[in-house]
């Protein structure tokens, strides 16, 4: 389903910055900090928690984020959350490409 494309591709560009913390360069470590602090003040603990459902990596994005079992999320909550996130790491003043094709078949 498209809910679950969605998933896999914020999950991945989320695990995509935590790999750069392990770079060793100073730039992607700051922005790694940066995108956590962003997120962090974003969302609570709360909505973070309900991200983590769809987007695992956040937990090691954002390290003190307890996954709660069975979280139940509306379409538009997840939405807003999603919105969030993309806000989080597009508002670190670093180039990102991203692409959204066939945007009028998400759900």
């Amino acid at each position: 389903t498209s809910r679950e494309v969605v998933s896999t591709l914020m999950d991945e560009m989320v695990s995509n910055i935590v790999e750069m913390k392990k770079s060793g360069n100073d730039s992607d470590v700051n922005y790694t900090h940066r995108v956590s602090r962003a997120l962090s003040s974003a969302l609570d603990a709360s909505s973070l928690s309900a991200l983590v459902d769809f987007v695992p990596s956040i937990q090691s994005l954002v390290p003190e984020v307890v996954k709660k079992e069975n979280l139940l999320c509306s379409h538009w909550q997840l939405v807003f959350l999603l919105s969030k996130l993309l806000c989080s790491v597009l508002s670190q003043e670093r180039k990102i490409f991203l692409t959204l094709d066939d945007l009028q078949w998400a759900d």
